[in-house]
């Protein structure tokens, strides 16, 4: 099981939610960006920008049975 946006209350779950992070300052960053280059009247391309996400893992996903470093198969 795996959640979005790694919040601080994952890690303290019963069993700790495995999450995807994302990278809220760069995203913020380019928002800023963006906004004061209108303001200032330049010109501002429409465009999709991608910002890196990572993944943190904790207790709730684990590798597949029977794999090496796998928990054993019931």
């Amino acid at each position: 099981v795996v959640g979005f946006d790694d919040l601080p209350e994952s890690e303290f779950q019963v069993v700790p939610l495995s999450s995807i992070r994302q990278d809220f300052q760069a995203m913020a960053r380019t928002s800023v960006e963006h906004i004061v280059r209108a303001l200032e009247g330049r010109p501002v391309a429409q465009r999709t920008v991608s910002v890196q996400a990572s993944l943190v893992v904790r207790a709730s996903s684990a590798p597949p049975h029977d794999t090496p470093g796998g928990p054993p198969s019931p």
